[in-house]
């Protein structure tokens, strides 16, 4: 005869206190922690046959900010000096769609940008890496006072909101303003080219543990996609979100990736 055996109560209170200490563990966890979702994706892993066009598909995902704001800061790394072309395709881009920035504030330590074939621009160079920035900060609120498109052109470690105590941070928290920033990065498509992702995610001689957030975030966003074998035939980029106002474009050159293996 078999019969509809019941847990005695004893054992229910055990299941019940252990779930709750389950979930009080889980809640601790977060307090001590942090909790970070995953950053919005903005751009899926696309081809580009020129990084000026990967330039010109940034500014039309944020012309309306832009143009709400008249001022966006852009990051790209020294070398390879095709990021720089990100800039100027950025720049040509805004100029074909009747939106001409009319300032630039270009970081003294950065490459000149080419700024061959766009309209007359007012160009700014200045040090980003000063105490103060005032110097930054008073061409910046000329022009914003003159309601002038701006561009801010620096290195990646300063234009990203992920690094405490860089300058867009800095001066951030001496104004209480917000600004709009893209930075570009390399980007790894398989974790044996993760050697070229600048700054380290960790702490070494060639970038110290300050600058690891923003190479751990490179990291963490190329590798959700190694499962798929991208191979680099064009420039490859993609784009996500860390924070509000803060995207991160990151780009393969051609050559990287997963070659496809030859047809016998």
């Amino acid at each position: 005869m078999v019969t509809n055996a019941r847990p005695p109560a004893a054992a229910k209170w055990l299941y019940a206190a252990l779930i709750v200490m389950i979930v009080a563990t889980g809640f601790a966890m977060i307090f001590k922690v942090g909790y970070n979702p995953a950053p919005a994706l903005i751009m899926k892993p696309s081809k580009f046959d020129q990084v000026e066009k990967i330039g010109a598909v940034a500014f039309r995902r944020f012309y309306v900010p832009i143009e709400q704001a008249k001022r966006v800061v852009i990051g790209v790394p020294p070398q390879p000096e095709w990021q720089r072309d990100v800039v100027r395709g950025f720049l040509m881009e805004a100029a074909s769609l009747g939106f001409p920035f009319e300032v630039i504030i270009a970081d003294a330590q950065m490459p000149p940008l080419n700024l061959e074939g766009l309209p007359p621009v007012e160009l700014h160079v200045v040090s980003l890496n000063s105490p103060t920035l005032t110097e930054f900060g008073d061409r910046l609120q000329e022009a914003r006072a003159a309601g002038k498109r701006t561009l801010v052109y620096t290195i990646s470690t300063y234009s990203t909101h992920l690094l405490e105590g860089n300058a867009i941070n800095r001066y951030e928290k001496a104004t209480g303003e917000r600004l709009l920033s893209i930075t570009s990065a390399p980007l790894a498509l398989n974790a044996t080219e993760e050697r070229l992702v600048q700054p380290p995610c960790v702490g070494t001689e060639q970038g110290g543990a300050h600058l690891a957030p923003l190479g751990c975030e490179i990291l963490k966003a190329g590798r959700g996609f190694y499962r798929k074998k991208i191979y680099a035939d064009k420039f490859v980029a993609i784009m996500n979100a860390p924070g509000f106002d803060d995207y991160l474009l990151m780009i393969a050159a051609p050559g990287q990736g997963v070659r496809p293996s030859s047809a016998n």
